[in-house]
């Protein structure tokens, strides 16, 4: 999602595409002989360059994270292994934005999308998990981790079901939150970020 206003919230900071944050976790996660160490990789060094960024900033340093520890509790589904993450993104007043898709549109956004019409990632997916429902049961169910991990995570919350892919009102409403809580007052509900803010999405 683009939106005008992402620029002036962004400064000199950055935005880490989900190949950074993200990249082949969901292969990996199969791997048994993958320690948790290497398997967490990701999100240590992208919170390193954060911190260093914003320390180093003479400006404002905003950053958007297209999927972090929120994402991955959902394929390894302990807290325990987030907490550490969680409280650095708190200290550097991160925002998770989480994007919802309806259930009911699972298989058409996921599974069937056009996209990815001519490819085998609909098949191997399917021959992943064994069957269809396989597939969607193990989609709902990460959206339905990522709620939970929500629930336990010390940062604001918004989630914006994406059903009607509204996808310019969906950047508005998150440029309108990012910047209120960058520009609102201390003690609101919501603490103004000094210069970071992260989103998770699903």
């Amino acid at each position: 999602m683009h939106h005008k206003g992402f620029s002036a919230l962004l400064g000199s900071g950055s935005v880490f595409a989900e190949e950074e944050t993200f990249g082949e976790v969901m292969s990996e996660i199969q791997d048994a002989q993958i320690s948790n160490e290497h398997y967490l990789r990701r999100l240590r060094r992208i919170l390193g360059l954060m911190e260093t960024q914003v320390v180093s900033s003479r400006d404002r340093a905003g950053f958007v994270l297209e999927r972090f520890h929120l994402s991955y509790y959902a394929l390894l589904p302990d807290w325990e292994l987030y907490t550490g993450f969680d409280e650095r993104l708190a200290r550097l007043n991160c925002l998770t934005v989480l994007l919802s898709i309806p259930e009911q549109d699972v298989a058409r956004r996921c599974l069937d999308r056009k996209d990815r019409a001519g490819t085998s990632w609909t098949e191997d997916m399917i021959t992943h998990f064994g069957s269809r429902e396989g597939v969607l049961d193990a989609v709902i169910q990460s959206v339905r981790r990522r709620r939970e991990a929500a629930r336990m995570s010390r940062l604001p919350l918004i989630e914006i079901e994406t059903g009607s892919a509204s996808w310019s009102d969906y950047a508005s409403k998150i440029v309108e939150v990012w910047d209120t809580l960058h520009t609102a007052p201390p003690n609101t509900p919501l603490q103004p970020p000094s210069g970071a803010c992260g989103f998770g999405q699903s």
